[in-house]
C-alpha cells in the first residue's frame, strides 16, 4: 500500500497531528506548538495501537527552499524505494506554497526523474510522476 508523507512546515500548525499520522508519517518543523501537538498526537496514537512512532520534528526555517530540499533527501533516506517496504505515494507539503519552487529540484532532492507539484489551499503535494503508457 503506498505511503503518504506530510512534512508540515507551519510552527502554528492546527490541524489534526494524530490522523495525519494515522494516514502516513508525519514530518513537523520544530516549535512549542508543534512540539506540544506531537506529544499529544503520540499519546493518542498508542493508546490505539502499537504503530510505530511516524512523528519526526525537526529545526529548519520554513520559508527555505534549501531546507525543504534538504529535508525531502532525509525523507527519501527514510521513506524511499530501497528503505522502506512501502515506498511514498505522495508528500503533502503543508504551510508552504509552491512558489517558485521547480519540480526538476525536488524530484532531484527525492532521487527522481520527475515529479508533479499540486497546489492545495494548505500548501501543495509533491506525487511521484507516473511511466506514460504507449
Amino acid at each position: 500500500m503506498p505511503l503518504s508523507i506530510f512534512v508540515i512546515m507551519d510552527t502554528a500548525y492546527s490541524g489534526d497531528l494524530a490522523d495525519d499520522a494515522r494516514q502516513g508519517s508525519v514530518w513537523i518543523v520544530a516549535s512549542p506548538n508543534n512540539e506540544a501537538a506531537a506529544n499529544h498526537a503520540r499519546a493518542a496514537i498508542a493508546r490505539e495501537c502499537p504503530i510505530p512512532d511516524r512523528i519526526t520534528t525537526f529545526t529548519a526555517d520554513a520559508d527555505d527552499d534549501l531546507a525543504l530540499a534538504g529535508l525531502l533527501t532525509t525523507i527519501r533516506t527514510h521513506h524511499g524505494e530501497l528503505a522502506a517496504s512501502s515506498p511514498w505515494d505522495s508528500i503533502h507539503v503543508i504551510g508552504r506554497t509552491i512558489g517558485h519552487l521547480r519540480p526538476s529540484r525536488i524530484a532531484t532532492a527525492l532521487g527522481l526523474h520527475d515529479v508533479e507539484l499540486v497546489e492545495e489551499p494548505s500548501g501543495f503535494v509533491i506525487h511521484r510522476s507516473r511511466p506514460q503508457r504507449g
